[in-house]
């Protein structure tokens, strides 16, 4: 199974999940009609021109414990071009590290989303929180898929420890690798059906990816309260590997005939960083290995103490609060490399260059921190390829990077 395919249509939506009634006065929803244009804000040529000529655009939808991300882009034969993008701002206490608390408040601001601007398409790709999702690496003998889920089944409801009940999964191949244990023979035996490997044969490595079946029916029920029409659910890592590896300097001089010139894309570390967490991910000639969330505060806020400095104190007291969670960063990543290399056998590989994503007010001081304490090559999102429309020049690509990588999707 390709690891594009996370979350994607495979989803039974009447088992999973039965469309609540429409509120009162609430207009049915028709995807293929553009949405009216306000009367206090008459439509841009552009806007006309996109609703006229109907592209094939979709959304992509991240959703933060502080804010809603929506980016629109359009896919044809000319590549992928981003239409437009809005945020909005959520109340305190709408999401809490990843969960819904108030769902009708989140429902609220949604809602205040999509009327601020003349989005073309209600067909959505969503990003899981990541904290919410446990990702595992487990060794199957090399078998047909079928074969593959009937053991991932049996791995799930017997060998893999959950910490939430009734999981939706999806897996893809790692790749081939040598058995090490002929004690796995008997373990796979045992309720399959199936004969498992010797320790001389070769297995197959296997990423599972679970979520809670019960947060995908929450946010399945917000999305159609809100007109939009959910295409597929996905983790935020997966986004991230999507727009580096169709967008980086590597798939530039692919596109310019110059392959080679660029380094290596397929291996780097991506770091998506927003005021309360930082997204690490781990990714190894293409595949995602590792994927971790770490809590981490950039902004001391407005706690009791910073009440009580002064202008010059709270900024000094901001700047120390500021490295220091700079220093968390570093040090966490530091122990997954460490991890990666020597638990998971991988001690030949090098990752020499960090892409940095996010919204987060410092990204230059950030960059900055990490080049000068890490022997590493760290950038800020700049992807060539990228096509912005003219209305959206001024987007932020680093602060989008989620919403741009799901809606790369299209029709996946």
């Amino acid at each position: 199974m390709k690891q594009d395919s996370i979350w994607n249509k495979q989803i039974d939506w009447k088992r999973l999940f039965t469309p609540s009634p429409k509120k009162p006065g609430r207009p049915p929803l028709k995807p293929s009609l553009p949405s009216k244009p306000s009367a206090s804000r008459p439509k841009q040529l552009s806007e006309l021109w996109r609703t006229m000529k109907r592209p094939s655009s979709f959304l992509g939808m991240e959703i933060t414990d502080s804010h809603v991300k929506l980016c629109e882009l359009e896919n044809n034969s000319g590549g992928v071009r981003v239409l437009q993008s809005a945020r909005i701002e959520l109340p305190a206490g709408a999401m809490s590290d990843g969960r819904i608390v108030d769902s009708a408040e989140l429902e609220r601001t949604i809602g205040e989303l999509l009327a601020n601007r003349s989005w073309s398409s209600r067909k959505v790709h969503l990003a899981i929180p990541s904290q919410m999702v446990m990702m595992k690496t487990v060794k199957l003998p090399d078998l047909p898929d079928k074969q593959i889920e009937k053991l991932l089944r049996y791995e799930l409801a017997h060998g893999l420890s959950l910490p939430f009940d009734r999981p939706y999964y999806d897996y893809y191949r790692i790749g081939p690798v040598m058995a090490d244990d002929s004690r796995m023979e008997a373990e796979f035996e045992e309720g399959t059906g199936l004969a498992g490997p010797r320790a001389s044969e070769m297995l197959c490595e296997v990423a599972i990816v679970a979520a809670p079946t019960a947060l995908l029916e929450q946010y399945t029920t917000l999305l159609h309260d809100a007109g939009l029409e959910p295409v597929s659910y996905e983790v935020k890592s997966f986004s991230l590997a999507r727009l580096n590896e169709r967008t980086s300097a590597k798939a530039e001089a692919a596109e310019e005939g110059k392959a080679g010139e660029a380094g290596d894309a397929g291996t780097c570390i991506l770091m998506d960083v927003n005021t309360t967490n930082c997204e690490i991910t781990i990714v190894d000639e293409g595949i995602i290995r590792i994927m971790r969330n770490v809590e981490v505060q950039f902004e001391r806020g407005g706690s009791p103490h910073a009440a009580s400095l002064s202008p010059l104190s709270y900024l000094l007291d901001e700047d120390h609060h500021f490295n220091n969670a700079c220093q968390d960063i570093i040090a966490e990543l530091e122990r997954l490399l460490n991890f990666y290399r020597y638990k998971l056998n991988r001690r030949d590989r090098e990752f020499n260059r960090i892409m940095l994503t996010g919204s987060l007010a410092r990204m230059d001081r950030l960059r900055e921190t990490l080049s000068s304490q890490m022997s590493r090559q760290v950038e800020t999102a700049q992807w060539g390829l990228l096509k912005l429309a003219p209305d959206s020049a001024a987007i932020d690509v680093s602060a989008y990077a989620v919403p741009i990588g799901l809606a790369m999707r299209g029709r996946e």
